[in-house]
């Protein structure tokens, strides 16, 4: 089995679009940990409404590409209605990222945003950024209060929801 930590936000009815969602993706993997949801501002676009995003941490067949896996993601974002167009700031009904795959793949944005690290450090409080690389609470350490806000009722359901 291969663990992976999949992002997944969504600023257009995002509670609905995150708990189908991940329903859809509990059909593909097995879903072993889901952080807190965490609301965040609409990155490059203050006009958009906040984006709901947490972290899953999943368990997929040791056969499985990463390539593979992503395009997965991929239809499932399209199911719930996610267009995507050359607007890499557009809201999304849904948005569903790989940033670890086994120890070969980390997302290198992952200490830079708040929405992806704080939920991964709840979820794997010791991660390291890639096969040899460094704590990520020893790299995000120094900064400052992240910029997203806990929603502990929501978190709680979707838990209840998905981890039966």
């Amino acid at each position: 089995m291969i663990r992976v930590f999949v992002s997944a936000g969504s600023n257009i009815e995002p509670e609905r679009h995150l708990a189908s969602g991940l329903s859809r993706l509990s059909a593909v993997a097995r879903i072993t940990a889901l952080s807190s949801v965490y609301r965040s501002p609409a990155e490059g676009r203050p006009d958009q409404p906040d984006y709901l995003n947490l972290v899953i941490g999943c368990l997929i067949g040791s056969h499985r590409v990463k390539g593979e896996f992503d395009a997965l993601l991929k239809d499932i974002e399209a199911a719930e209605g996610r267009v995507r167009t050359g607007d890499r700031f557009a809201s999304r009904t849904l948005d569903l990222d790989i940033i670890s795959f086994g120890t070969a793949f980390s997302d290198p944005r992952i200490p830079l945003r708040d929405f992806l690290w704080v939920p991964l450090l709840e979820i794997d409080p010791v991660y390291r950024l890639g096969e040899h690389g460094g704590l990520l609470s020893d790299i995000v350490g120094e900064r400052g209060a992240p910029s997203i806000e806990r929603l502990e009722t929501y978190s709680e359901e979707l838990r209840r929801s998905l981890l039966k």
